[in-house]
């Protein structure tokens, strides 16, 4: 391959980490890649655009190509032309039978047309070690399934993952020796309070046990103590905010939305600096199925949450459900190109489970 060639993908690759396409796709297009229509160049533009045309002639540069077979393979999935993708496929795993994407694709043509979760079961945990594109569309294709089985799965039950086994035992002694130590500090000023205002010392009081309790996992007592202080002061927004999320783990959405709305205007103006507050909403609707509203919102605030992959999981969800493939596709793309080591998994096992 041409050295003009190796810095037209490397230049054009940098502009798609920056998101500029157009850029990208200029650098392939260029007077030195045209002459040259080198396969990888066809390869990487036809990626980048959606271009079929590109893929074939590289096909026709190098037969045996079998990233070139791949992505046609995909392209005809992403057609609903299974059984063209499948012949795609079978070719790929000729050239490159190694390759777990084409593989984990192979299964998701047999569990497209035929219903059969068997051949990605057999796969184990393979499609982990797949493209971002293939999960995207295994995800795609398990939420699609998943809805069809138990309509009330919205998948907004889901969470951040944390370290488990002796790794999350310290991370949790840490944790409960930092929450401790706040609490100790806090009881001064609360002591000290006492002898000035008795009712706000008592207050604040519930608000420090209420966060302590939260802090060492104690949810049932931290709502106890946070459902005292709206005895006191029934704006208070430590507790309104508490409150609104232990009724949204526990799935009470009815009064997680009162109790939102109840937090919302007790800020008052300064709303807009509040942006969780919008994607609790969100996720609120999504769990009881308003998902244009849900759609619309989390789209307002996903730049706040630009690490998350629960927001574009369930941005993802609602663009399914709405239609808007695409939509979806992308959204779940960004969401398996964070840290997700489980989702994929949980969802697939969910699956499985619905079926048997």
């Amino acid at each position: 391959m041409r050295v003009g060639n190796i810095r037209a993908i490397r230049k054009s690759e940098k502009f798609r980490r920056m998101g500029k396409l157009d850029k990208a796709l200029e650098v392939l297009s260029g007077p030195v890649t045209e002459k040259t229509c080198d396969a990888r160049i066809l390869i990487r533009r036809s990626v980048l655009s959606g271009s079929v045309n590109d893929l074939k002639t590289a096909l026709l540069k190098a037969p045996q190509n079998g990233a070139a077979l791949f992505f046609l393979a995909v392209k005809s999935y992403e057609d609903d032309d299974f059984n063209k993708a499948e012949r795609y496929i079978s070719k790929t795993l000729a050239v490159a039978p190694d390759n777990i994407s084409a593989q984990v694709l192979s299964a998701l043509t047999s569990l497209k047309t035929n219903g059969s979760l068997d051949p990605l079961l057999a796969l184990g945990e393979n499609y982990t070690a797949t493209t971002t594109k293939i999960k995207s569309l295994l995800l795609m294709e398990i939420e699609t399934r998943i809805s069809a089985l138990d309509k009330k799965d919205s998948g907004s039950t889901e969470h951040e993952h944390t370290p488990s086994g002796v790794l999350g035992f310290i991370f949790d002694v840490m944790d409960d020796i930092a929450v401790w130590a706040y609490w100790l500090i806090q009881m001064v000023t609360v002591l000290l309070l006492f002898i000035v205002n008795v009712n706000r010392a008592q207050k604040r009081k519930l608000v420090i046990d209420g966060s302590r309790l939260e802090g060492v996992r104690k949810q049932g007592d931290a709502y106890k103590k946070f459902k005292a202080v709206l005895k006191f002061d029934e704006n208070d927004m430590d507790a309104l905010e508490f409150l609104t999320r232990y009724k949204m783990e526990k799935g009470e959405w009815q009064d997680a939305l009162a109790l939102l709305a109840r937090l919302e205007k007790s800020i008052g103006p300064d709303i807009k600096g509040y942006p969780i507050l919008k994607r609790w909403r969100a996720d609120i609707f999504l769990a009881t199925k308003r998902h244009d509203e849900a759609l619309t919102l989390y789209t307002e605030v996903e730049n706040e949450f630009a690490l998350d992959y629960i927001l574009p999981y369930r941005k993802g969800l609602c663009a399914l459900v709405a239609g808007d493939v695409a939509l979806a596709l992308g959204s779940f793309e960004h969401t398996l190109s964070q840290p997700t080591p489980d989702l994929l998994k949980e969802r697939l096992a969910r699956l499985s489970e619905l079926l048997s």
